[in-house]
């Protein structure tokens, strides 16, 4: 088990696509540097505002929906939304 996690770990950090895990309270627990640098945050700024102030407006109601979803138990094993840049 360790070592699938240290592998996650791994993979997480290392990959080019963008990656971050959310929680259902509505923060980012985690994002990878490829997101960061991508997107133009640093992982303070992420982690300390709700998740809504960097959705995409047209995304919003989907991840509304989603986390209601996520709070009432249902498993979702993908989601996607478009985040905004910090320069936008």
């Amino acid at each position: 088990m360790k070592k699938s996690i240290t592998d996650f770990g791994n993979f997480f950090e290392i990959s080019h696509d963008l990656m971050c895990v959310m929680s259902i309270s509505g923060y980012f627990v985690r994002a990878n540097k490829t997101l960061l640098s991508t997107l133009g945050y640093e992982l303070s700024g992420l982690l300390s505002k709700p998740l809504l102030e960097f959705i995409h407006p047209e995304d919003k109601e989907s991840v509304q929906i989603e986390l209601k979803s996520l709070k009432g138990g249902e498993k979702t094993f993908n989601f996607i939304c478009r985040l905004k840049k910090k320069s936008d």
